[in-house]
Order: C-alpha cells, then sequence, then structure tokens
C-alpha cells in the first residue's frame, strides 16, 4: 500500500473513530489484526459489539457539488 493511501486511511479511520464516540460508543480496538485479516474498528454500544470496516473514495469536486 502506498505511503499516501495509509495516511488517507488513517485520517478516515480517526473521522470514523470520532463520529462513533459522538454517537455514544465506546471505541475498544483500532486495527485489530487477526490471522484471517484486519479489522479497523472494534466499538461498542451498552451491550453490542460493532465491527467497523473504513472505506474510503475518490472524488472530485464536481463530485462533492453533484451530491451537494
Amino acid at each position: 500500500m502506498k505511503k499516501n493511501n495509509r495516511e488517507t486511511g488513517a485520517k478516515a479511520e480517526a473521522i470514523a473513530c470520532w463520529f462513533l464516540k459522538q454517537q455514544g460508543y465506546d471505541v475498544l480496538e483500532q486495527n485489530f489484526y487477526t490471522k484471517v485479516g484486519e479489522i479497523d474498528i472494534i466499538a461498542k454500544e451498552d451491550q453490542t459489539l460493532v465491527f467497523v470496516e473504513v472505506n474510503t473514495e475518490k472524488m472530485t469536486k464536481r463530485d462533492i457539488r453533484h451530491k451537494l
């Protein structure tokens, strides 16, 4: 993975963690590695565990204007 992609992914994961915390979730783990892969975020709300995969997409200024 390119350095720029890693940086983008790290920023997106930080935003996702911030959002989850704002919604009342406790973020338990980030970048949790297992034998079969990685879980970006593990969070908890009350008695519910949530496993989060964070993805980003490249958008142009035109794409952003269109979505607004």
